[in-house]
């Protein structure tokens, strides 16, 4: 048994309003000398401390660069191996099959008839069966404490300033002024049921939610002081947002998720995801200045017009705009990945096309959207990837896949 006790774990959030000067890349052509076409929490590096907090934009940067590539090889990857458990169980069934053959439980069909997949699946539901039920994690007074400004200095700002001056005063508020949302519990306790389902249960023992504003510093007469803030011995007039009380969270479905996120699973289609909540009597306090303070320090997944959100926002269109292969590249592209699946590309075929690494087809495949490279991937594999004109079942395996293509529009990708 894997018992983790851990007590008094408490996450301290600072809440950041402003972002770094953008990467040049992405900044149009004289946009430097003005902010007016950037968006409101970008501050000019003259104008701000290099000691205040702003957002983590190399972070996110690397996100942007990688997200299209990584969408684009979940679907090839989907893709391919769909293709191979059809053709897999095509010919299981023409040398005659148990009726088990297309059973959604791996355990259920015979190991001579198992595609890989359904091998590799098998394995893991049984570690991970042994793993959850012996595994028990108890978190002890913990608690997640968010730093940031409170309704009323947010209000004021606001009224007071610009949204990209304001930004920046709300940057530079001091921790000793900044108010502070905590949400916690006496006890966390984290588990699996016993049976075979290895239902995920969360338990929590006194969970509230409270708010923290400072109090006004009384100075001594007579007294120092050198000009510098600090939140040493700062005090809160604290009020309860969610008085004390039990929370049972039953998460269905966990092993069918995680082997559906660590490997192919054909029938994920009819998998049951489910989230089950039991719970004591709640009080709520409904203060509006304190309920304005907790849903700003969280409006980063609550309000699509933050700072952060439209900031990131600015980032992504402008990235996306940047992305752009000439035709030669594509050609160039097309050649080297059907080479490197040990396919022949026939189309415009080039023995002597130069050929590209590993490193320079990423490369190349960073400067194009998802969309582009599933439709060059197609294009480069249309002799290999032969799947039926209108096939349903393929369509209803796209639309529960793990890309968001087919969101975007998957009529782009060729068939054969």
């Amino acid at each position: 048994v894997i018992d983790v006790v851990m007590d008094g774990v408490i996450l301290h959030v600072e809440k950041a309003y402003i972002a770094p000067d953008p990467p040049s890349e992405l900044v149009i052509d004289g946009a430097h000398r003005s902010t007016a076409s950037l968006p409101s929490s970008v501050v000019s590096s003259d104008k701000r401390s290099p000691y205040i907090p702003t957002f983590d934009q190399e972070y996110w940067m690397d996100f942007l660069r990688n997200d299209e590539v990584n969408d684009a090889d979940n679907l090839t990857f989907c893709i391919e191996r769909w293709i191979k458990h059809v053709v897999t169980k095509m010919r299981v069934k023409m040398n005659g099959s148990s009726d088990c053959m297309n059973s959604s439980d791996p355990r259920a069909v015979p190991k001579k008839e198992r595609t890989d997949d359904e091998k590799t699946n098998f394995l893991l539901t049984a570690i991970l069966e042994a793993t959850f039920h012996s595994l028990s994690i108890r978190l002890n007074n913990a608690a997640v404490v968010v730093c940031g400004a409170g309704s009323e200095v947010v209000k004021s700002t606001r009224e007071k300033y610009d949204s990209r001056e304001a930004n920046l005063q709300l940057a530079k508020l001091p921790r000793n002024k900044r108010a502070l949302t905590s949400v916690g519990a006496d006890l966390i306790s984290i588990s699996f049921t016993a049976d075979t389902r290895c239902n995920l249960l969360f338990y929590f023992v006194g969970l509230s939610g409270k708010v923290g504003n400072p109090r006004p510093r009384k100075r001594e007469v007579g007294s120092f002081t050198s000009g510098v803030e600090d939140d040493a011995g700062t005090q809160y007039d604290w009020r309860t947002i969610t008085h004390p009380f039990q929370v049972v969270l039953e998460v269905v479905g966990v092993i069918p998720f995680v082997i559906w996120a660590l490997n192919y699973d054909h029938y994920w289609r009819t998998r049951t995801i489910g989230l089950n909540i039991t719970t004591s009597q709640v009080k709520v306090a409904l203060e509006p200045n304190d309920l304005h303070t907790v849903f700003l320090h969280f409006d980063d997944f609550t309000d699509p017009k933050s700072p952060l959100t439209e900031w990131f926002c600015w980032l992504q269109k402008r990235h996306l705009e940047k992305l752009q292969l000439s035709d030669y590249q594509k050609s160039l592209y097309c050649e080297n990945y059907a080479r490197s699946k040990g396919v022949k590309y026939e189309e415009n075929f080039n023995e002597g096309a130069h050929k590209l690494t590993l490193s320079q087809m990423r490369d190349l495949e960073k400067k194009m959207t998802r969309q582009e490279i599933i439709f060059l991937r197609c294009k480069a594999m249309k002799k290999k990837w032969r799947i039926p004109k209108e096939n349903q079942e393929f369509v209803d395996f796209l639309g529960t896949s793990r890309s968001s293509i087919v969101e975007e529009g998957n009529n782009r990708l060729p068939s054969s």
